[in-house]
């Protein structure tokens, strides 16, 4: 079986995001970090409005410590790939994702 390469992701939205300069690009993980705030901030760029209702919103369907069929902890989400991967299969995708700017990877990102 041929093996896909696990930048190939990464690659296009690099080439969207140099094409495309006044599109709104976020990484999956920093808006499951910091949901509110991340948000807060693209509402902004966007000029729209940020209410304590949409904020609500936003917490309740990403609340930590809980999740659920569609309502999901958002800062555990983004490393449960570390506990499905086999360390080896960690291994390859960084080796082969090393190019990438670091502002997708960072050093911490692998620990």
């Amino acid at each position: 079986m041929e093996q896909s390469d696990p930048s190939v992701g990464h690659r296009v939205i690099l080439e969207y995001q140099r094409e495309h300069g006044d599109r709104h690009f976020r990484r999956h993980g920093d808006l499951s970090r910091e949901r509110v705030e991340g948000f807060r901030f693209l509402f902004a760029e966007l000029g729209l409005e940020f209410s304590e209702g949409i904020e609500a919103k936003i917490i309740g369907h990403s609340p930590a410590g809980k999740p659920a069929t569609l309502n999901r902890d958002s800062a555990s989400n983004i490393s449960t790939w570390k506990r499905r991967l086999a360390a080896s299969e960690i291994d390859r995708i960084r080796e082969e994702t090393q190019d990438l700017p670091r502002e997708y990877y960072t050093d911490d990102s692998w620990t």
